[in-house]
């Protein structure tokens, strides 16, 4: 068979040949990829917002761990009031009902030569003040487990969590606290 002639078939309907035939699968696949593009660009906007939700949840947090820990050196440090039975420190009220017993709690003037039980109240004021500046809602309670002297205290840390993370509050709140109220306790023997 020399000299056989190939056959070329015709294109078929409706198809283009040759470099005619890319023309609209480009524009198509340059739609695709914007598509694409944008979705990936909104999800990780998404992403993005959770990690701050997440992190200024995460500081709430920490800052109520350290304000119940501060609190709890101090009164380690006022060992003459912490370990009486009928402590100064002892400061266990409603979450809606602390502003107002605090009003009630008075700030000593004393500098040098305070008693144990003016420091007491001066730690508390200090401490309720910290609370509310740094956290939001922030307000705490202190009580003893037992009426006696040396018994352990409960330190619980409360504050309003605008981000839930968890769906309900947490265990260690109080029943009188609300619903988006987050709360830490910490127990120690001063």
């Amino acid at each position: 068979m020399q000299g056989a002639v190939k056959l070329r078939r015709p294109p078929r309907a409706g198809h283009a040949s040759g470099p005619h035939r890319a023309r609209g699968s480009s524009l198509i696949e340059v739609v695709v990829a914007l598509l694409v593009l944008s979705v990936a660009i909104v999800g990780a906007a998404g992403a993005q917002l959770k990690a701050m939700k997440f992190g200024q949840v995460s500081q709430q947090r920490s800052l109520a761990v350290m304000h119940a820990a501060s609190i709890s050196e101090r009164m380690r440090a006022n060992l003459a009031a912490a370990s009486v039975t009928t402590s100064p420190y002892e400061f266990n009220f409603d979450y809606s009902e602390i502003p107002d017993k605090l009003l009630l709690v008075s700030a000593p003037a004393c500098t040098a030569a305070c008693t144990a039980e003016e420091m007491a109240r001066r730690h508390l004021l200090d401490w309720q003040a910290q609370l509310k500046g740094g956290l939001t809602g922030g307000r705490g309670t202190i009580r003893r487990t037992a009426a006696t002297d040396g018994s352990p205290y409960i330190v619980t840390v409360m504050w309003v969590e605008k981000e839930m993370v968890d769906t309900q509050r947490s265990l260690n709140c109080p029943n009188s606290a609300p619903t988006d109220v987050q709360c830490v306790t910490l127990r120690f023997h001063p």
